[in-house]
């Protein structure tokens, strides 16, 4: 709540998932505020939260996604496409619900990201902070590296007609080249040694 107060008080506009907390209501009771809204259609509901003394309005949007799922990972070819209900709370935005779901999936964009990041940082147990920095500073540079690679040179079209070819180097394979090159570069072909201490 804090943070959809601040949000509105910098007109800041805003979609968040909402996120179900505390017990459902037991058989023969009606289901109220946003779980009542979960038994809905796909559509826009108004919903006041409070805490206390203080409440902020704000509009609920519900929408589907399919995806496939099965009990037993083992049997992929078994999985079933199954609906799942979704629940956002917006404020200032205006579309409709599956426009809502599309603009927020853009976030994953940003975990993607970070995934890969962790891909090409340099793993160690040093407790310098300025070298961990370092490290994930690399990291960073070596994937928005491969984005450039990906959009001014692999990529067909320009402007909004552009289309990317993420098959033509994928970044796993571009790291694994730039480790050959520095191997190569750098290594006399010795055998590494560890040196254990007494």
């Amino acid at each position: 709540m804090p943070v959809i107060e601040f949000l509105q008080a910098e007109n800041l506009p805003f979609i968040m998932p909402v996120v179900m907390r505390g017990r459902a209501p037991r058989k023969g009771r009606k289901a109220t505020g946003l779980r009542w809204i979960k038994r809905q259609l796909a559509g826009w509901y108004p919903h006041t939260m409070k805490s206390g003394k203080r409440q902020v309005s704000i509009s609920i949007c519900v929408n589907y996604r399919w995806h496939r799922a099965s009990q037993d990972r083992r049997r992929r070819h078994r999985q079933e496409r199954r609906r799942q209900k979704l629940l956002f709370a917006v404020w200032r935005v205006y579309a409709g619900p599956t426009a809502i779901r599309e603009h927020y999936r853009l976030r994953f964009g940003i975990e993607t990201s970070f995934r890969q990041m962790r891909q090409a940082r340099i793993y160690t147990c040093t407790r310098s902070g300025r070298l961990r920095l370092f490290f994930l500073a690399l990291a960073l540079i070596l994937r928005n590296l491969w984005v450039w690679l990906h959009q001014t040179r692999l990529a067909e079209g320009s402007g909004d007609d552009l289309t990317l070819h993420l098959e033509r180097l994928r970044f796993k394979r571009m790291l694994d080249w730039i480790v050959h090159e520095v191997v190569a570069l750098f290594h006399d072909g010795s055998t590494p040694c560890v040196v254990c201490s007494p």
